[in-house]
């Protein structure tokens, strides 16, 4: 079984529709596919739609950015319900959110005398989130970037001029939700998080598994998440976090993939053993 559980689409900030990305996932012989785009279910309905028609197993995902002493920690949610009025609810205030975000960040930009409109940038997506690699992928449409890696470098990133940080969710937060809307809630790359000492804590407001398997986590930090999965008695999930089909700065439809800002690891590129994606099932099984 061929499984990969966090994956991106045009929804969010991937180069692929949703559609798009269930085939690429049958190209590559994927017998399990989880999209979980940012702070979204947009591209859930069309995922689930493209892959009845094949022999892919398809999980509907959303991953959520929140923080806790200064800390980001993605959390993965998975098996959710989401046509449930209150993760719609909880979406669109997120939504509103990240939009009045891309308002502030060209507002600091235009204190630095760079012409954008937060309109025009808006206007380019009409459904899906927003995020910065949206404002980068302007500022190089507009010239004052030659590309997308140099805008995040000299604008966007944490400490950069035009950076606004994001709403400030907190994991209980959402972990209450996952669990509401009758989800498992999986914390994403651990180690990108650093702060495995947040791991005992979240187990406690509901953390069902942890990604352990991830691709920049070198094999002691794999080791390391196995154990406290295994402490735990929690789940291990892992995936590509896959972007796109290439390392570029472009994509089509004006989506984009902006390098350091997120990964870029092939589809597929993450081999979870089977034990861990029968556990997965029967968790969907078990609380479908």
């Amino acid at each position: 079984m061929k499984a990969d559980l966090h994956t991106h689409s045009t929804a969010s900030d991937g180069c692929l529709t949703p559609a798009e990305l269930v085939r690429h996932a049958c190209q590559e012989s994927l017998t399990l596919l989880s999209l979980t785009d940012h702070d979204t279910a947009v591209g859930l309905a069309e995922a689930e739609q493209a892959s009845r028609s094949t022999p892919l197993r398809f999980v509907p995902g959303i991953e959520f950015s929140t923080e806790v002493k200064q800390v980001e920690v993605h959390i993965l949610g998975y098996w959710l319900d989401f046509d449930s009025r209150l993760l719609k609810d909880f979406l669109e205030r997120l939504g509103r959110s990240r939009r009045e975000r891309i308002r502030r960040m060209v507002s600091e930009l235009q204190r630095l005398g760079i012409q954008l409109e937060a309109d025009e940038i808006l206007a380019s997506k009409p459904s899906g989130v927003f995020g910065r690699p949206h404002v980068a992928s302007a500022l190089v449409q507009h010239g004052y970037a030659s590309n997308v890696e140099e805008a995040f470098t000299r604008y966007l990133r944490i400490g950069k001029p035009a950076y606004v940080p994001h709403c400030k969710l907190s994991p209980r937060q959402v972990l209450s939700l996952v669990t509401k809307v009758g989800g498992l809630a999986v914390m994403a790359h651990p180690g990108l998080s650093a702060r495995d000492d947040l791991i005992p804590a979240l187990c406690r407001d509901g953390l069902g598994g942890l990604e352990a398997y991830y691709p920049e986590h070198n094999p002691s930090q794999v080791h390391r998440y196995l154990g406290l999965a295994k402490e735990a008695g929690i789940l291990v999930t892992g995936g590509s976090d896959f972007h796109g089909t290439a390392v570029r700065n472009h994509c089509a439809r004006g989506s984009m993939i902006a390098r350091g800002s997120v990964s870029h690891h092939p589809l597929g590129s993450i081999a979870l053993p089977p034990r861990d994606v029968e556990r997965f099932l029967a968790w969907g099984r078990a609380h479908g």
